[in-house]
């Protein structure tokens, strides 16, 4: 893993009002690392590249293997009764999936009612 560009957001996840785990070990492989991994599971991220370049909350998402978007947020799906909000730093963004990850950023994303 190449430490040319290195950062770290924190994403936080609540569902109905209970936060949920945001894993240890998220593109972490007995060989290697991606670009996007967690170490911890307090939703730390560490965005580790040769290159720097925009990482988005998507990309994140992709090495998770989980689905994020306006629409959904791991398993669970807005409807007529649940919404899917997101604030960075205490200020709601509508930018989901297409978020650019930025050092420092603490990202929450709420499900619920």
């Amino acid at each position: 893993m190449a430490q040319g560009f290195h950062i770290h957001p924190t994403l936080e996840i609540i569902v109905n009002g209970e936060k949920v785990e945001v894993p240890a070990n998220i593109g972490v492989q007995a060989t290697c690392m991606t670009a996007l991994h967690t170490h911890t599971p307090d939703g730390l991220i560490h965005v580790e590249s040769s290159e720097k370049r925009d990482f988005s909350l998507a990309d994140f998402f992709a090495v998770w293997n989980q689905p994020f978007s306006k629409e959904e947020v791991l398993s669970y799906k807005a409807d007529a009764t649940h919404e899917i909000k997101m604030t960075i730093n205490g200020e709601a963004v509508n930018t989901f999936e297409n978020t650019i990850l930025k050092d420092g950023d603490h990202i929450v994303v709420t499900f619920g009612s």
